[in-house]
């Protein structure tokens, strides 16, 4: 993948392999394996077996499978039990269950008040 452009309900499947840039909104879901620079308005679910390395901005994050890179994250962060994030994002909210593996610089502000 030189450049994608995808929109609601993308999935990248599990066994697949891309390398790239990804950008777009609605919802995408990675069961594969990604890697190069991610611009994504809406949700990325990165799946148990997935893995994408890659640094970026994102609208909401949910990760359950493997995650190298640093993210702004502008709504908020779920990161699953047995899930592995190294690298570290910026984000006005973030949620990380017991079982869950982070390594890096995370930094959960809230919004500024207008």
């Amino acid at each position: 993948m030189s450049e994608s452009l995808a929109t609601a309900n993308s999935k990248l499947g599990k066994g697949s392999e891309a390398q790239g840039r990804l950008s777009g909104s609605g919802s995408m879901e990675i069961h594969g394996a990604l890697g190069g620079e991610v611009d994504w308005q809406g949700l990325l679910l990165i799946g148990a077996e997935g893995r994408l390395v890659a640094d970026g901005r994102v609208g909401t994050l949910d990760l359950r499978g493997i995650l190298e890179g640093r993210l702004d994250v502008t709504e908020e962060v779920w990161v699953r039990r047995g899930a592995r994030w190294a690298g570290g994002c910026a984000t006005p909210s973030m949620s990380t269950e017991a079982g869950a593996w982070i390594e890096g610089e995370f930094r959960v502000r809230p919004p500024e008040a207008g």
